[in-house]
C-alpha cells in the first residue's frame, strides 16, 4: 500500500486529489473507501455521474497497479474489473471500446482517435474519455512509462489531465520515480528552498508513512 499513497492522489484532477486525504475506514473493502472518499470529495467539486464513476475508475485503477508486478503485468484483468464496477453507460463503453480495440490490434493512435469521438489532437474531453485515454496509454507503454507520458501529451483533448492520469497510473505501477523518471525531469522540479518539498519528496514521504 506504499506506492497507492505515494501516487494515488497525482494526476486525477483537482477535483479528485482530495480523495486521497479523506479518512478511511477500517475493516472496509477498498473499493468501498475508495467510493466513500470519491463521494465525500465530489459533493463538494464534480458532482455528474460520469465524471463520479470516471473518478472512481482512475482511483480504483492506481490502487491495483500499486500492487501489480510490472514483469508479470496485463492490462486486460484491470480493465475488466474496472468494467465491472463501472456505474455509467458511458464508462462501461469507454472502457469496452479500450477492450475492443486491444483485442483486435488496433493502433494507439486509432484507438485514442475512437475513444475521443474523433476528437484527437483538439482541446476538450469528458472525465470518462480522460480515464480510459490513461488508461490506453497504460496498455501500450507499461513497460517504457517515461515514453508513455511523453505519447500521452499528445492524445489532445485535455493533454496535460491525460498525460497526469497516465502518469499517476504508471508510476503506480512502477514505483518511486527516481526508479524510471528521466533525472531531467526531477531536477529543476519546484525547488523551493523555502520549507517547501518538491512533489517527488512529497511523493517519498508518503511512501513511508
Amino acid at each position: 500500500a506504499a506506492r497507492a499513497r505515494a501516487w494515488l492522489g497525482l494526476g486525477i484532477g483537482l477535483g479528485w486529489v482530495s480523495a486521497t486525504f479523506c479518512p478511511w475506514k477500517k475493516g472496509v473493502s477498498l473499493t468501498l473507501n475508495l467510493a466513500l472518499a470519491l463521494a465525500l470529495t465530489l459533493t463538494l467539486t464534480l458532482t455528474h455521474p460520469e465524471a463520479v464513476d470516471a473518478a472512481f475508475c482512475q482511483a480504483l485503477a492506481v490502487a491495483r497497479l500499486c500492487r501489480a508486478e510490472v514483469s508479470s503485468f496485463s492490462v486486460v484483468p484491470l480493465l475488466e474489473e474496472l468494467s465491472s464496477f463501472a456505474q455509467t453507460r458511458g464508462m462501461q463503453a469507454k472502457l469496452q471500446t479500450l477492450r475492443d480495440g486491444l483485442a483486435t490490434g488496433r493502433s494507439e493512435a486509432d484507438l485514442v482517435d475512437s475513444i475521443e469521438d474523433g476528437l484527437i489532437g483538439l482541446d476538450g474531453v469528458t472525465g470518462i474519455e480522460a480515464v480510459a485515454c490513461a488508461l490506453c496509454c497504460l496498455a501500450f507503454h507499461a513497460h517504457e512509462p517515461a515514453e508513455g507520458i511523453i505519447t500521452a501529451v499528445g492524445y489532445g483533448g485535455d493533454c496535460d489531465t491525460i498525460a497526469g492520469m497516465a502518469g499517476a497510473l504508471l508510476g503506480a505501477l512502477h514505483g518511486e520515480p527516481d526508479a524510471w523518471m528521466p533525472p531531467a525531469w526531477i531536477a529543476d522540479l519546484e525547488p523551493t528552498g523555502h520549507g517547501g518539498y518538491s512533489a517527488c519528496e512529497l511523493a517519498r514521504i508518503a511512501s513511508a508513512l
